[in-house]
């Protein structure tokens, strides 16, 4: 009234004022107190807000006054309560809107907190959620709609948009190649969106509309839009555009959304290995192993090729299309020749290509196998001689036989008399050297024969065998001349 109480005027000294989740705001007491609230008695004061009083202050109570979570723009007028304490907001701007016609139950006229305002989310959810509030705002409204109800009597709905844009392909190559984009808008706030929604995107400028009609929370609507390529693109790595999705009713963005392609990397690398690091005779073989691994962003088609400076041309290696990150592989044999023993190694190089790329050819991919000299094999040497025992007149027969499991023994044989050399002999091709030993003397002769080693074979020597030599027989003729 004029006196006092603009808002609530309440005279009686002893019943008690309950307010709860009411908002009040622009009234006033010209001819008194409490332009909002003039109260008399005790007063229970909670989840309010009571603000922009023209005159009058914004409360007055001159009872005992209890409550919490109150939001009072007047510091010299409210009610006894004290900024910071028990959740209450003493001497800050509510920030509310006009009283307009906010939709729900009742047809009620609201005054509505604005962005930043200090109400939102700062009530006390224990007495929203109690009679007679029952979690409810004077639309019917469900509360709380963000962390925590809100001050007063509206509880201010969540407005949101979230953008999801998608390319497909992923991957450009060349200009005039179409890129499709797709964008995805979903109300993720907690009130029904009217639309239509539009698109602002960097690259692609505005899109409008996208999707059709109005959008409920969860709900979702999207549209797409096709690019080509141009030359330019072609001159950086990457295209990546920016979006952001509108409600273009509320006025509602979203956050930001980035699709990100990038310009076809046509690109191989190559692995060569040996099945072995050393080599040591004409004939033996190598293998070697070519891997090819696409390390480019695009799929490579088939055939793929190796181009070897010692093999020539291994065509198909391996098997395709390769994705990226994939890898493929192919052998080829590769004989040992003579020239290869006399240069001491085989060094060799290769780069591969197919699918539009190639390998680095001055990577130094090469790989060297060594000549190194086969271990010596192993011999057994047999002294034979004949004929034993002999005479001082006959020749005797010496035969040594060189066997190994390697193959048959080259070179040469010496023959030695306790540590006398008697003579030496190639052997053939069987491993067999012989000697012829003149007048042995009357005695035992102890021979041995010794295998020199050749060509890939150990020495050894025969175990002495002992040449019996004997004295020639004499034949005695007796004559008689005379026999009376």
């Amino acid at each position: 009234n004029g006196y006092g109480g603009g808002g609530i005027y309440m005279g009686s000294c002893c019943a008690t004022l309950t307010v709860i989740n009411s908002t009040f705001s622009n009234n006033s007491a010209t001819g008194g107190l409490g332009g909002g609230i003039n109260n008399w008695g005790p007063m229970h004061l909670a989840n309010s807000i009571i603000a922009n009083s023209t005159s009058g202050g914004d409360c007055v109570s001159n009872g005992a006054t209890t409550g919490s979570h109150n939001l009072i723009e007047d510091t010299g007028s409210a009610c006894g309560f004290s900024n910071g304490t028990d959740g209450n907001i003493i001497g800050s701007d509510p920030k509310l809107g006009p009283l307009t016609w906010s939709g729900g139950l009742g047809g009620t006229q609201t005054l509505t907190p604005l962005a930043g305002s200090p109400a939102l989310n700062a009530g006390n959810d224990a007495t929203c959620a109690a009679a007679p509030v029952n979690n409810l705002d004077q639309r019917g409204i469900t509360r709380p709609q963000g962390a925590h109800c809100d001050i007063g009597s509206y509880e201010s709905q969540n407005a949101a948009l979230a953008l999801v844009k998608t390319a497909d392909p992923l991957v450009y190559s060349t200009p005039g190649e179409t890129i499709t984009y797709r964008f995805a808008i979903e109300n993720v706030g907690s009130t029904t969106m009217s639309g239509p929604f539009a698109i602002t995107d960097d690259k692609l400028g505005t899109i409008n509309p996208c999707g059709a009609g109005s959008l409920a929370p969860g709900a979702k609507t999207e549209c797409a839009f096709e690019y080509s390529i141009t030359v330019q693109d072609l001159q950086g790595d990457f295209i990546a555009n920016r979006a952001t999705a509108k409600d273009t009713g509320s006025g509602t963005v979203s956050p930001e959304a980035t699709a990100h392609i990038t310009k076809a990397s046509f690109k191989m690398a190559l692995k060569k290995s040996a099945d072995r690091t050393t080599y040591s005779a004409v004939g033996e073989t190598i293998t070697y192993k070519y891997e090819i691994t696409n390390e480019g962003n695009i799929t490579l088609a088939a055939p793929f090729s190796v181009i070897d400076d010692k093999l020539g041309t291994i065509s198909p290696c391996g098997v395709g299309p390769l994705a990226p990150g994939a890898t493929t592989s192919c052998t080829e044999a590769y004989t040992v020749q003579q020239a290869d023993i006399t240069a001491g190694s085989i060094t060799n190089e290769a780069h591969a290509q197919g699918g539009g790329a190639t390998s680095c050819i001055e990577c130094n991919n090469k790989v060297t196998v060594t000549w190194q000299a086969a271990p010596a094999a192993d011999t057994t040497t047999t002294l034979t001689t004949s004929p034993n025992p002999s005479t001082v007149i006959q020749d005797v027969l010496l035969k040594a036989t060189v066997q190994s499991g390697a193959g048959t023994p080259t070179g040469s044989v010496t023959f030695l008399e306790g540590t006398t050399t008697r003579g030496s002999a190639q052997l053939d091709g069987n491993g067999v050297a012989t000697l012829n030993l003149k007048a042995l003397s009357v005695g035992i002769h102890s021979l041995t024969a010794k295998y020199e080693g050749s060509n890939g074979f150990k020495a050894s020597t025969s175990t002495a065998v002992e040449q019996v030599g004997t004295k020639q027989a004499t034949t005695f003729e007796l004559r008689l001349l005379h026999n009376p």
